[in-house]
């Protein structure tokens, strides 16, 4: 597993949390990059009106989550949309942010950049996948918690 350091969740959702980025991890194929690295900071607002900010390369991924208006299932597909460009970042298909899979995108609007289509595609379907309303987490937890 990718190392993951969450900061700004409160306790009470900690385990669950942890245990939804373990399955996350498993279902996005990054599950055996033990080298890597990815924050995750849930914070009151992010820049301008998005749910989410992600940013990175193939070794360290920053994941800015804005808690404050939403539901705690929407912050969870913000978190799975996130985690999609984190692999993307992580495997290299995403690269400077524009670069996807060899190709640059440079002045493509952001409704049509493949990375984008592709998170959109996969979050609710990854929430639905790896979110459990009963999960067992494990005595082991997945990720530290700042």
């Amino acid at each position: 597993m990718a190392h993951i350091v969450v900061k700004g969740i409160k306790k009470q959702y900690q385990n669950d949390l942890s245990e939804y980025l373990y399955n996350l991890q498993r279902a996005l194929g990054i599950n055996r990059l033990h080298s890597k690295l990815i924050y995750i900071t849930f914070r009151r607002s992010v820049d301008g009106d998005a749910m989410g900010y992600c940013t990175g390369d193939d070794k360290l991924v920053n994941i800015e989550i804005a808690k404050h208006g939403w539901e705690f299932k929407d912050l969870m597909i913000a978190v799975a949309h996130e985690m999609v460009h984190a692999k993307q970042f992580l495997r290299k298909e995403l690269v400077d942010g524009y670069m996807y899979k060899g190709r640059n995108y440079w002045e493509c609007a952001y409704e049509q950049q493949p990375w984008e289509k592709s998170a959109y595609a996969l979050e609710v379907k990854l929430y639905n996948k790896c979110w459990q309303k009963n999960m067992h987490v494990s005595a082991k937890k997945h990720c530290t918690f700042i």
